[in-house]
């Protein structure tokens, strides 16, 4: 993603979810809608690459803690 998306530009901005370059194909990745993980006050959603993983089950169950 980074070598293309013009969102790489400030290493702060995530790739937001309109982007081409938005797309997971990671096997990994499943958007969830359990409120318990969408809500949880303790992940670190600043260490998400891309708009997409705040809301992967996978990044939100493994991802980092605050």
């Amino acid at each position: 993603m980074r070598a293309g998306c013009p969102h790489a530009i400030d290493p702060t901005e995530k790739c937001p979810l309109g982007c081409h370059y938005a797309k997971c194909d990671r096997p990994t990745h499943h958007t969830t809608g359990d409120p318990m993980l969408v809500f949880d006050p303790t992940i670190d959603r600043r260490a998400a690459a891309k708009e997409i993983c705040t809301g992967c089950e996978f990044f939100l169950t493994h991802g980092p803690r605050l």
